[in-house]
């Protein structure tokens, strides 16, 4: 793993060349991207000039394309098993370690996933019954760090493009074409997208070869880059998926079995032991909406250059259903531990109106980001929001 962590230099500088490229790059031509069905297009109705109207709507049918064609996410797939070899060196840590996830799928919304490693926190299970229902193993305990693992290792190699609904039909997308160590890609990302929403990641592209095949996610700090791409069920799967941060490997999953199984109810069913988790939003979906919110009360804290703290601080909150808050409800470390209790105590007063989920109440687990910057607090409903753009492929 070693040899892997100081990968040649036209790997660790991925994220360098991509934006070099994209930003030089010429926009791909219509007859340049793989064909997938006439567009729809109609520049007479469109509000943009007829050139980006056609550009808008290739990048959307490429990325459509993508999000039918690649990983193992979604419906449409009948049931699976698959097992990987992992390398993982988690912030903090001097070297790699190891270790293996193994899933079993019946559908979308039900499987069983495991991880094992040497490492204790890297040990445990997670199961999905339906769609609002998750259940993890070992309840109570802090050490199985499910949330890291599934960012950094599971999400990556079983629904890369999970951030694609996002994308709304609505939104104007730029498609431009970059060549990298050799591979020519077609990469798809949001045009200007603070019109849009405020969880429209502005820097997010992601690059398919000309056949369609998922090559690399990039965003301001984070490659994702797919290899050994194969075939499975009418997927396009990469057996080998590498994510690295500001040029350094932080991991690298390599699937060893993907084998379709007959359906068996049993291998998913949650154990008598677990524990029932909160409902993530998909993307795509509606976030949570507050409807009372107040700001923290700051102690003095200085930085590592002897400057009060300005930066947006990440805390994930649950929000029960009845609209309450429980600030960082595992208990994550966070640093620095002064400010983020005084945030902390701050998002405990929040209120939300109940999340529903089929004309239900359920309880959500979202990340706040808390924007520390010196000035007044201002609640969220209370912040300019963007106008709607008028453009549509």
């Amino acid at each position: 793993m070693h040899s892997i962590l100081y990968m040649k230099l036209s790997k660790t500088i991925a994220e360098a060349v991509l934006l070099a490229a994209m930003a030089s790059a010429t926009p791909a031509r219509p007859q340049d991207a793989p064909p997938q069905g006439p567009a729809q297009t109609n520049p007479q109705a469109s509000h943009t000039p007829p050139d980006t109207a056609k550009m808008n709507a290739l990048a959307h049918r490429v990325l459509a394309a993508g999000v039918k064609s690649n990983s193992l996410g979604g419906d449409g797939l009948q049931p699976w098993h698959l097992k990987a070899d992992f390398q993982f060196m988690d912030f903090g840590m001097q070297k790699p370690a190891s270790g293996t996830i193994e899933e079993w799928s019946m559908g979308q919304y039900q499987w069983r996933r495991t991880y094992s490693s040497p490492r204790a926190e890297w040990n445990g299970s997670e199961w999905s019954a339906s769609l609002t229902q998750r259940y993890r193993a070992k309840p109570g305990s802090e050490d199985f760090q499910a949330a890291t693992l599934n960012t950094r290792l599971a999400q990556p190699v079983l629904d890369a493009l999970y951030e694609a609904p996002n994308f709304k039909p609505d939104y104007e997308l730029n498609i431009k074409r970059a060549t990298i160590a050799g591979l020519v890609l077609n990469c798809v990302s949001v045009a200007n997208p603070g019109r849009y929403a405020e969880n429209t990641n502005p820097d997010l592209h992601f690059c398919f070869d000309n056949d369609v095949h998922l090559r690399l996610i990039t965003n301001a700090d984070t490659n994702i880059e797919f290899d050994d791409i194969q075939p499975f069920q009418g997927r396009s799967v990469a057996r080998d998926v590498k994510v690295m941060v500001k040029g350094q490997l932080i991991s690298e999953t390599k699937i060893k079995v993907l084998e379709p199984i007959t359906a068996d109810a049993e291998l998913v069913k949650p154990s008598a032991k677990a524990a029932a988790q909160p409902y993530t939003v998909p993307p795509g979906q509606p976030q949570p909406e507050s409807i009372f919110e107040v700001g923290a009360n700051f102690p003095v804290i200085l930085d590592d250059s002897g400057m009060p703290y300005r930066r947006s601080f990440p805390v994930p909150i649950l929000i029960r259903k009845d609209g309450s808050v429980k600030p960082n409800p595992e208990k994550q470390q966070m640093w620095p531990p002064d400010l983020i209790d005084a945030i902390e105590l701050a998002l405990a007063k929040w209120k939300y109106k109940p999340y529903l989920v089929d004309g239900q109440p359920v309880e959500v687990e979202i990340v706040v980001s808390y924007n520390v910057d010196g000035k007044p607090f201002v609640p969220s409903y209370n912040r300019p929001k963007p106008k709607p753009a008028t453009t549509s492929p």
